[in-house]
């Protein structure tokens, strides 16, 4: 997504490699609708489109494709 820019911390690595996505949404402070970068792939939104969870899906694998370049 344009215009969101993020380092990755040691702390956000540890978390998206150990799985642990409480603390991955903790650490991202992702609001209860949007969608982690644990749950997403690089296809295209597999549900509904126009929902609050398809709309957080760019947002989610741009931060996974971060996550897994770290």
């Amino acid at each position: 997504m344009a215009g969101i820019e993020i380092d990755v911390t040691a702390e956000m690595g540890a978390a998206f490699k150990a799985k642990d996505r409480d603390a991955l949404r903790r650490i991202l402070h992702l609001k209860p609708w949007e969608l982690d970068p644990l749950q997403v792939d690089d296809g295209p939104y597999p549900g509904a489109q126009g929902t609050p969870a398809a709309r957080s899906w760019p947002k989610a694998q741009m931060l996974r494709r971060k996550l897994l370049e770290a």
